[in-house]
């Protein structure tokens, strides 16, 4: 992969359509994660090639290309989306000029957006100055239009309002998705239901059945997997998404899995089982772990998996843990024996004289005496909110 202006210079000839409809799978991308990240209050500020990586390799499809936004060390949070911010910075040919201004929104991450879909179109930077005291003067010029020439005329009019210089008429990352550009690119937040992974539309349904340890471990190995490589869960979570905006939200996912005849009791269901953060709504890294069906792996791969969790006990030289090391380590986290439910301690401390062997770790989580430990404590629900919160401390 690498970052986009590496990843850019680095590209295979292709005819102009392709090469759009990649730019617009990129542009998609970034939008959707400066979609999250408005919703939960955070301005990036420094939107820019250099931090938008490819993180698939470069031999992808284009259609299945991974983008994520990073190095957010400018960016701010804020205790509401709409608050404002007066601490000017960024990068120059980035920056929008209201940031010059000291006077600036979540906006300014969108400006910042249109330069980089400026960069990719044409070739150029929209904006550019002999030195930094002159941007402020140099953005509020327009840029050479004629550069982007060779792009769609709905390209170039998404560009055009992300680069408005009057800042409320610009669209919000989450109408930018909207835009005609990526419908008529066959990119669209939401989709055909019915042509998803039917595995992971199952899993979903199924969350209520699992117990709160095996929440618990799905939730901590959706964490540490490379969310990049997960093509398929990643197309149905865009697919539920019809806003765009990075979250799921109760109606999305009753739309979603209705139509899998799914009833409002089992979508709420659903959603107690993967909002960890009671929040209301499913971010990315919950629905990950709701897709993930340890049950279905090849075994291989479920000890892959599965060791990703175990490794955090951390077993002896002969791959044991104590019953009463993980209860040490549970403990160094302000978490203490009483937060867990009586069925779940019992089924840990089943093993050699206190010991537990990943076979025994593996067995607690994927065999029929599970299920059994499974049903036992989903009939403690009152247990169940303090296990969140354990869950939620441990990986926090």
């Amino acid at each position: 992969g690498g970052d986009l202006g590496t990843y850019v210079k680095a590209l295979e000839p292709m005819d102009a359509r392709t090469y759009e409809f990649w730019v617009a799978k990129v542009m998609q991308h970034t939008l959707s994660a400066l979609a999250y990240c408005h919703s939960k209050a955070v301005i990036h500020k420094d939107l820019k090639p250099e931090n938008v990586m490819l993180s698939t390799p470069k031999d992808t499809p284009i259609r299945d290309i991974h983008v994520v936004v990073v190095d957010f060390g400018l960016a701010e949070m804020f205790s509401h989306p709409t608050d404002r911010s007066d601490v000017v910075s960024g990068t120059p040919p980035f920056m929008a000029p209201e940031v010059w201004q000291g006077n600036f929104s979540k906006s300014c991450d969108i400006w910042s957006c249109g330069c980089l879909l400026f960069f990719l179109l044409s070739g150029r930077l929209p904006f550019v100055a002999s030195s930094v005291k002159e941007f402020p003067k140099a953005v509020m010029a327009e840029p050479d239009w004629m550069l982007m020439g060779g792009a769609t005329q709905e390209a170039q009019s998404i560009c055009r309002h992300m680069l408005n210089k009057m800042e409320h008429q610009r669209p919000t990352a989450q109408m930018a998705l909207k835009d005609k550009w990526f419908a008529n690119q066959s990119l669209v937040t939401g989709g055909d239901f019915k042509t998803l992974d039917k595995g992971h539309i199952n899993s979903l349904l199924g969350v209520g059945e699992r117990s709160e340890f095996e929440k618990f471990v799905t939730r901590f190995v959706a964490t540490q997997i490379d969310a990049s490589q997960q093509r398929s869960a990643n197309e149905t979570f865009r697919t539920f998404d019809a806003d765009g905006d990075g979250l799921l939200s109760r109606e999305e996912l009753r739309l979603g899995l209705s139509t899998f005849g799914a009833s409002p009791d089992v979508v709420e269901e659903v959603v107690r089982g993967l909002d960890i953060g009671g929040t209301g709504q499913v971010s990315y890294t919950e629905f990950l772990a709701g897709v993930i069906d340890l049950r279905a792996k090849k075994p291989e791969e479920q000890d892959k998996l599965l060791g990703i969790a175990w490794d955090q006990f951390r077993p002896d030289a002969e791959g044991r843990v104590k019953a009463s090391s993980i209860q040490d380590a549970l403990a160094t986290r302000g978490i203490t024996v009483a937060d867990l439910p009586e069925g779940l301690l019992a089924a840990l401390s089943k093993g050699s004289q206190g010991y537990l062997t990943f076979a025994d770790f593996k067995e607690l989580l994927l065999s029929d005496r599970l299920g059994r430990v499974a049903r036992t404590l989903s009939q403690e629900k009152h247990r169940g909110g303090k296990l969140l919160r354990w869950m939620m401390k441990w990986l926090g």
